[in-house]
C-alpha cells in the first residue's frame, strides 16, 4: 500500500483575516501548527486578486516551512514569475481562472 501523506490547504484562514481586516488569524502561524502537528504539505492559492493569500504569506512559508509547499495559481505571466523567481515552491498546480467569479 502507497504511504498516505497529510497536506493542508491553508486558504480558509487567509479568508477569514481579511473578511476582518486584521492581522489574525495568521496562515503563516497556521501552517507551521499545522506541520509542527504532523502535516507533509501546505497548499495555498495565490489568486490574481489576492482575496485569500497574498504575496507576503506565500514568501514567508517559502522561507520558513520544513515540509512542502504546493501552490496552486493561474496560469499567467504574473503568478509564473512569483512561482519560478519568487518562492520556488515544491509543486506548482495550475487552477483555472476566471474573472466573473462570484464575490
Amino acid at each position: 500500500m502507497a504511504e498516505l501523506l497529510l497536506g493542508v490547504n491553508i486558504d480558509h484562514i487567509a479568508t477569514l483575516r481579511n473578511a476582518r481586516g486584521t492581522a489574525y488569524p495568521d496562515p503563516v502561524q497556521a501552517a507551521f501548527i499545522a506541520e509542527q502537528a504532523g502535516a507533509d504539505g501546505i497548499t495555498v492559492h495565490l489568486r490574481e486578486d489576492r482575496r485569500h493569500i497574498t504575496d507576503r504569506d506565500v514568501c514567508i512559508l517559502r522561507q520558513t516551512l520544513d515540509t512542502r509547499m504546493n501552490l496552486e495559481m493561474a496560469v499567467t505571466e504574473e503568478m509564473l514569475a512569483i512561482a519560478v523567481e519568487t518562492c520556488s515552491p515544491s509543486h506548482i498546480f495550475a487552477v483555472w481562472y476566471r474573472k466573473s467569479v462570484r464575490k
